[in-house]
C-alpha cells in the first residue's frame, strides 16, 4: 500500500488537469492505473483513462464481501426478506462473492484499509 500512495502522489502531474483534486480520489485512480498497468511513455489517454476509472468504479467496501451482500439485497431485497431465517441465515456471501462477482470485478485496498471495487468491463 505504501507504494501506491508514493506513485499516486507522483502522478499528481497528470491527473490535476483530470478533475482528481481529493487525496483519496488521486489514490483510487492511482491504484486503477496500477490493475491496468497504465505506463506514462505510452499515449493511453489520461482523459479517456479517468473517464473509465469513473464508469467503472462501482465502490469503496469494507471487504468484497459486503458489497456481495449490497448486491444480492439490492437485487432481491424481497426474496430474501420472503426466505425464513433458517435459510437466509446461512447464506455465504463470501462464496458469492469468490464463485461469481469476483470475476468480473477488480480491487485495490484504499489507503483507509478498505477495498475499491471496479467492473472490469
Amino acid at each position: 500500500m505504501g507504494n501506491r500512495m508514493k506513485t499516486a502522489t507522483g502522478w499528481l502531474q497528470y491527473f490535476d488537469h483530470v478533475g482528481y483534486s481529493d487525496h483519496e480520489d488521486l489514490n483510487r485512480f492511482a491504484a486503477y492505473l496500477e490493475i491496468v498497468e497504465w505506463n506514462p511513455d505510452r499515449d493511453d489517454g489520461i482523459n479517456d483513462m479517468a473517464e473509465r476509472e469513473l464508469e467503472h468504479f462501482i465502490g469503496e467496501y469494507d471487504n468484497p464481501v459486503e458489497y456481495a451482500e449490497q448486491i444480492a439485497w439490492e437485487a432481491y431485497k424481497y426474496e430474501l426478506e420472503a426466505m425464513p431465517g433458517w435459510i437466509s441465515n446461512h447464506i455465504d456471501f463470501s462464496e458469492v462473492w469468490r464463485c461469481e462477482l469476483s470475476f468480473d470485478c477488480f480491487t485495490a485496498d484504499s489507503p483507509l484499509g478498505n477495498v475499491w471495487i471496479w467492473h472490469i468491463h
